[in-house]
This record gives structure tokens, C-alpha cells and sequence, in this order.
């Protein structure tokens, strides 16, 4: 985080970091220290937790392990598409208005 400084900043990805900010049950070790490190660092969860990213099966319950996070980000929307791709995990979109890439 320290690389980005003021600059923009979006992350993305499967954490797979049970958390009972995200919707899970007990909170897991890695849970844990992601929530800690995410609050640290000043970042921003884009989610909206109550729209699951993966699928359960079976017995398994629908969660929240793609997680989408952003810093100065400016104006940023996030939606979770519900298309799957033939995963259980669904697409994620994230429009960042502000972001300007030097060409």
C-alpha cells in the first residue's frame, strides 16, 4: 500500500478469508488478519456483503470470498453480476469515473 502513496488504488481477488464482516460464521485466522490489514492500510471493502460472490453446493453455504478494495479511489461503483462463467464464483464489475492511466 505503501508503493500507491496518494495515488489510486484498486484490489481484487479471492481472499478466501472467512470473516464476519463478510458474511461468514466464526472468523478465521487469515479472517482476521486481513480485516486487520485492510483496516491498517486505510482501505475500503466495495462489496456489498449481503450479495454473495460464490456459490455453495451441496452443503455448502453461499459466501463472500472475492473481495473488492480501493484507496483515493474517486468516484467507484461495484456490482456483482450473478454470471458465473462456469464457476461458482460470479463476474464482479468495478467502474472506477476518476481513474486516469497516462498513456
Amino acid at each position: 500500500m505503501n508503493i500507491a502513496g496518494d495515488n489510486q488504488l484498486v484490489i481484487g481477488g479471492d481472499f478466501n478469508a472467512p470473516h464476519t464482516q463478510c458474511g461468514y460464521g466464526p472468523s478465521s485466522k487469515k479472517g482476521k488478519n486481513l480485516a486487520h490489514l485492510i483496516e491498517k492500510a486505510g482501505l475500503t471493502i466495495l462489496n456489498e456483503l449481503a450479495s454473495h460472490t460464490r456459490i455453495g453446493v451441496g452443503p455448502h453455504r453461499d459466501t463472500t470470498p472475492d473481495l473488492t478494495l480501493c484507496k483515493n479511489a474517486g468516484r467507484i461503483t461495484w456490482e456483482n453480476t450473478f454470471e458465473d462463467l462456469g464457476s461458482d464464483h460470479s463476474v464482479m464489475r468495478v467502474l472506477v469515473a476518476d481513474l486516469f492511466l497516462p498513456g
